[in-house]
């Protein structure tokens, strides 16, 4: 079990509890209760462990949030049948999604839009066709699983993601689910057992759901940014400011950590690639092709999505990487390993 809570500030959880009214209540795994309690000084709520709950105490509160790694639902419906006309909330089903959300999605409102998803792989630059599609008026695609929040899902011992994503939905003003879900962060969850895929390959078949497959083709390119971010709090090239841009991407990584970065982008591609051709609405969209007709491509992606273009849109870019002398470099040296490598290949 994870013994850093650092995480519940990153993903929101802190700053959530600091905003609670006096009159609410916290109940949390012991661990959890300690950290929050040295993090968040002078504060009036009333924080209880699970292994040491005074009911009565509870009584007295108006709003209770329940959180922990195991049971939370099981608890938060056995304290709403004890506490009888109080609130009760489960954090990780009510209030971490609402936490997730980047905006309130689009303005149109859609209670029959069936589940759409955007498999992204990382250093793609996906947030820039995120923001076109946006901008276009077809979908409000937003990374709910990011890989800070599943930092934290992956240490529960029970997590039900298409209940997290439900109430996702139910977060939303336009009621639509538009997700986005990171190669590393989907392989993950498979492994751990919190995404089984014949099942949601099967559900997802019933609710007609739609998936786009979005990536570089050159995975050079992907191995070369992972590797400049590895250890910055950023996930994409888009979110590091301006002013910043130097500094991540101006250190030349190793040409070894961007080649181990290559070898697990294509091996991740490959598992991928062989599952999502099973999906009946599949889309599979590149940077080359956005970068070559973006406006045809949204055309493509309304047709597809069966959406109409509300707008003209711009489309970002990140050839500024390519201005940067060090990712150039480490960019240009690790096509040079890949070449020797089947060079070789091929001489021998």
């Amino acid at each position: 079990m994870m013994s850093d809570f650092s995480i519940l500030e990153t993903i929101g959880i802190v700053g959530f509890v600091e905003t609670l009214p006096a009159k609410a209540a916290f109940v949390a795994d012991a661990e959890i209760i300690d950290y929050l309690k040295n993090e968040i000084q002078m504060h009036e709520v009333d924080f209880q462990s699970i292994d040491a709950l005074e009911i009565n105490k509870l009584s007295q509160r108006q709003s209770i949030y329940v959180l922990s790694r195991r049971g939370e639902l099981g608890l938060a419906r056995q304290l709403r049948r004890k506490l009888g006309d109080k609130q009760v909330s489960s954090v990780t089903y009510q209030v971490l999604p609402r936490l997730t959300l980047s905006s309130k999605g689009l303005g149109v409102r859609d209670d029959e839009s069936p589940p759409r998803l955007m498999v992204v792989a990382q250093g793609s630059g996906f947030e820039i066709f995120a923001d076109l599609l946006r901008d276009a008026g077809l979908a409000d695609y937003q990374e709910h699983m990011s890989p800070d929040v599943h930092a934290w899902i992956k240490t529960y011992a029970d997590f039900s993601f298409l209940r997290f994503l439900k109430n996702v939905v139910e977060a939303r003003a336009d009621q639509r689910l538009d997700t986005i879900l990171g190669m590393d962060v989907l392989f993950s969850m498979l492994e751990q057992r919190q995404i089984r895929i014949r099942y949601s390959k099967n559900l997802y078949k019933k609710l007609e759901g739609s998936v786009l497959y979005f990536a570089n083709r050159d995975k050079c390119r992907e191995a070369v940014v992972n590797a400049c971010l590895e250890t910055t709090p950023y996930r994409t090239q888009g979110e590091v400011p301006k002013d910043a841009r130097a500094k991540v991407f101006g250190v030349k990584p190793d040409v070894e950590d961007a080649f181990s970065q290559l070898n697990q982008i294509l091996e991740a591609a490959f598992k991928l690639e062989t599952h999502l051709e099973f999906f009946p609405q599949f889309k599979f969209v590149t940077v080359w092709d956005m970068q070559q007709n973006h406006d045809m491509v949204v055309e493509n992606i309304a047709l597809f999505l069966g959406e109409h273009v509300r707008r003209k849109a711009k489309v970002g870019s990140d050839e500024w990487l390519d201005q940067i002398p060090a990712f150039a470099a480490a960019l240009q040296g690790l096509k040079d390993r890949m070449a020797q490598l089947i060079k070789l290949k091929s001489s021998s």
